[in-house]
């Protein structure tokens, strides 16, 4: 094959990096290889938790850890995160789980809530977005974990850093809330038209709706219903 210069010199070019990528592969294989640990289970109740310590080790003093999933979905990752949740709260001292959900239900609404365990089970079942409360998987961590570490001295405060308003406390709360909040601080805009007629409304049209919701069913009590 004849090449003309340029085509040669990216020919050529490529040859030599050829080597290169092989010997990279094999040091990410021996990497590999090397640094794996075995998990033995990823079934919630394993309380043998010798098989996570790598994790934690790796861990070691951070104070933020964050728990992805590929899919939504996933019911066998969820099993295999309610035990890692268990771990990192019962042997590294995490005491706050933070939901990817409603930042206003989640962090006002937890505060609120009486710590008993029919009602930190409505609570969760109507505030946490349907992929996880609504999942058999996640039943052991949201209907019985959380209830019964507030049986103990180290209980597990939940949290939310969405900025997507769904939950039953938004729509019930969020804007008497909002409401409160500015009258009580004497916030001049809040004798104006503009507040009573645009302002108020508007913070309706933040609120998700979902089918989901049955405010009949929400137990927190004394929460303003000024919708």
């Amino acid at each position: 094959m004849l090449l003309k210069s340029p085509e040669r010199y990216l020919l050529l070019l490529f040859l030599s990096l050829v080597p290169s990528k092989i010997q990279g592969q094999e040091q990410i294989k021996k990497y590999v290889q090397t640094h794996t640990v075995e998990i033995k289970s990823i079934q919630p109740e394993a309380n043998d938790y010798a098989d996570l310590e790598a994790i934690g080790r790796a861990i070691d003093d951070a104070r933020v850890v964050m728990l992805g999933e590929q899919d939504h979905g996933d019911g066998v990752t969820f099993l295999a995160k309610t035990r890692l949740i268990k771990y990192l709260h019962e042997k590294k001292g995490f005491n706050v789980l933070a939901f990817e959900g409603d930042f206003f239900a989640l962090n006002h609404g937890w505060q609120k809530v009486p710590k008993e365990d029919p009602r930190i089970k409505n609570f969760l079942s109507n505030n946490i977005y349907p992929t996880w409360a609504k999942c058999q998987q996640c039943d052991g961590l949201l209907y019985d974990y959380i209830p019964q570490t507030y049986t103990t001295n180290s209980p597990l405060i939940i949290a939310g850093f969405d900025c997507q308003m769904f939950g039953v406390l938004s729509h019930v709360a969020l804007k008497g809330y909002v409401d409160e909040y500015l009258q009580s601080n004497q916030v001049p805009f809040t004798l104006s038209q503009t507040y009573q007629e645009f302002f108020l409304p508007f913070i309706g049209t933040l609120l998700r709706p979902q089918a989901f919701i049955k405010k009949s069913n929400y137990l927190i009590p004394d929460a303003p219903v000024n919708t």
